[in-house]
């Protein structure tokens, strides 16, 4: 039982526990009274589709290193993928309309490396033991 809380299940098609930034992901909405489920590709976010290599990660400091960058409003290959994620988010929290306002919404955020601001707020609100004591 959900509670009267909302969320997505994500596969990407190929194999993915994600948004494919290449092909089609299965979205399942889920809330306290249905499933729905929906296949996206990348066109539903207002894009033309990334190779899966975009997102491949040779070793984890490699991955590190990439998410930093973007985090600080650089450009990386994987970055279509991030946003179609961002997207997600967004929708799913109600701060968009759609999954293509998402996209130009979490574009904005990126170039501005916002990301990194916000997870440097996080890991604040970690030590202080908000997470904690929100359970």
């Amino acid at each position: 039982r959900l509670l009267g809380r909302e969320g997505f299940v994500i596969h990407g098609l190929e194999g993915l526990d994600e948004v494919s930034p290449q092909g089609e992901t299965l979205l399942i909405e889920v809330s306290s009274e249905t499933l729905r489920e929906k296949i996206l590709t990348p066109k539903d976010f207002g894009l033309k589709g990334k190779p899966l290599s975009s997102i491949r990660i040779r070793e984890p400091k490699e991955g590190i290193e990439r998410a930093k960058r973007i985090l600080e409003g650089e450009e990386d290959e994987g970055l279509e993928a991030i946003l179609m994620e961002s997207s997600l988010g967004l929708l799913l929290s109600k701060k968009v309309k759609d999954l293509k306002e998402g996209i130009q919404v979490a574009k904005e955020v990126q170039k501005k490396g916002e990301g990194m601001r916000i997870l440097e707020k996080v890991k604040e609100l970690q030590n202080e033991g908000v997470f904690e004591k929100s359970l």
